[in-house]
């Protein structure tokens, strides 16, 4: 309270009102020194921006000083959320591409629905802010759209077929994504088609089936020639192939699509196709001509729940068609109030908020993105620390996973001890966002999270037993208790 006694000292103040955010420097010792003190409840520190304070660094002070003082606008939890969360990471992704295309010459910037809808948005934000030369367009596609099996790419497709959906694989599935019947499955493989998940072996003798079969694979490549037409069409009708002054903006991913992709427009392109993404499986560099540009390289390749914060509200681009002359993309129905109710609106507007107000602040003060480890610091704490509220928004957005696009809900939701159990029983959990979860959940629901999320099944915390001499493994794991066999002599 000295400070008080000084300013009382030279100022002589006659009426003097103090207001401030601190209950005790602010509130308790002005009223001490006889000051009228008002307690002003700035937002408090979210977890996330707790943990990415822990390094000392004025650009991530910047960045959530910026986020907070958004807070002020609106109490709308999902505003918040974009202002807070989301916008921070997205404008970081967008801001590094923007950079990487000015340095490589790129002009214009393809981003891929659907999840390139926001990033384009606050890319528009950017450019037109800071009178960039670049454009941006908006290009319906998707891995459906765009993985079709020609004369040049069946193989590709076959094996990506087989590698990205091998734990869900059934006959049926198989006919859908090959774009066939099954009863025309059936006459070439002499297997009978269901929805019996298949073992690796029926897997792996389907998979050389298919593969070793040229009267197939011919088959497969002429009923799928009017979608690679179309496609091809309106490729050329939106893109500029005479240059190569052009990227793709993807999300996440595998990288399979935009490889098989590249070898559909190499008979007309003879340059390089980049794509930038958030995140991607680096070990797919196979296609010298299709160049993955990423953002976030990491061991961890858990990154995919990002992709729920680039929702959109239209449905899944399944193909193209011709109308008057113009190629126009085919869309799948949905209903997309379930992501209008959840808030999508304000959740945008949070984050275009964050991007207008950052761009402000870098103006008089230098912030330089690329040395802070901010977002890092953000993935660790939704992996290992995630707060209830912060879960119950991520675990409310509307999703639907690949093949089920139909099938939207909660991406993970609020379980009891009851439908934890049932989901799991019918196998109906999402193993790969049990951490967001383990946030929603309390006491024993919580507890059996944890549990299953360390151990992958119930039944291994209860007791496992392995045994596995090439890995110099040896023990029994009773109620998460490990007794090695080898101290045994075994």
């Amino acid at each position: 309270g000295d400070l008080y006694k000084i300013i009382r000292d030279e100022l002589t103040p006659v009426y003097w009102e103090h207001t401030g955010d601190n209950r005790f420097a602010d509130f308790a010792s002005a009223k001490n020194q006889k000051i009228k003190a008002n307690l002003y409840k700035y937002p408090e520190f979210k977890g996330y921006e707790k943990e990415a304070l822990k390094e000392n660094n004025l650009t991530t002070e910047l960045i959530i000083g910026t986020a907070k003082n958004l807070r002020l606008k609106s109490k709308n939890i999902k505003y918040q959320f974009g202002a807070s969360f989301a916008g921070p990471i997205l404008y970081h992704y967008v801001s590094w591409i923007i950079e990487s295309a000015l340095k490589s010459g790129i002009e214009h910037l393809y981003f891929i629905a659907r999840d390139g809808y926001i990033p384009k948005l606050i890319a528009d934000t950017i450019i037109k802010e800071k009178n960039i030369p670049l454009k941006t367009h908006y290009l319906y596609g998707s891995r459906k759209a765009w993985s079709i099996p020609t004369e040049k790419t069946v193989d590709d497709f076959i094996c990506y077929l087989f590698s990205e959906f091998y734990s869900e694989l059934t006959g049926n599935k198989i006919a859908q994504r090959l774009g066939i019947t099954q009863k025309e499955l059936e006459q070439f493989t002499k297997e009978k088609c269901n929805n019996k998940i298949l073992t690796k072996y029926k897997r792996e003798l389907l998979l050389k089936k298919l593969l070793g079969n040229n009267s197939f694979k011919a088959f497969l490549a002429s009923k799928n020639l009017n979608k690679k037409i179309n496609l091809i069409n309106y490729l050329k009708q939106e893109i500029d192939f005479s240059k190569t002054n052009f990227a793709f903006v993807d999300f996440n991913g595998s990288g399979r699509s935009q490889d098989i992709l590249m070898s559909l427009i190499s008979d007309f392109y003879p340059g390089k196709l980049n794509t930038f993404y958030f995140c991607c499986e680096m070990n797919l560099n196979e296609y010298k001509n299709s160049i993955k540009r990423v953002f976030i390289s990491s061991a961890k390749y858990r990154h995919y729940w990002l992709e729920l914060l680039c929702r959109n509200t239209e449905g899944q681009t399944i193909g193209y068609k011709e109308e008057n002359g113009k190629i126009l993309p085919i869309l799948e129905t949905i209903n997309n109030k379930d992501i209008i109710n959840w808030g999508f609106q304000e959740y945008i507007k949070g984050i275009l908020d964050f991007s207008n107000f950052i761009i402000d602040v870098k103006r008089s003060t230098p912030i330089n993105f690329n040395k802070i480890n901010f977002y890092f610091n953000y993935f660790n704490y939704i992996i290992t620390k995630i707060d209830k509220e912060t879960a119950n928004i991520i675990g409310s957005i509307p999703y639907s996973k690949i093949g089920k696009e139909k099938q939207i809900r909660e991406c993970i939701p609020a379980y009891n001890l009851f439908s934890f159990i049932t989901s799991m029983h019918k196998k109906q959990i999402n193993n790969d966002l049990l951490y967001i979860a383990k946030g929603r959940a309390s006491g024993l629901t919580r507890a059996l999270i944890i549990i299953k999320i360390k151990y992958k099944t119930l039944r291994r915390f209860f007791i496992d037993i392995r045994i596995h001499k090439k890995k110099n493994e040896a023990f029994v794991c009773i109620l998460g208790y490990k007794l090695d066999l080898h101290r045994l002599g075994f």
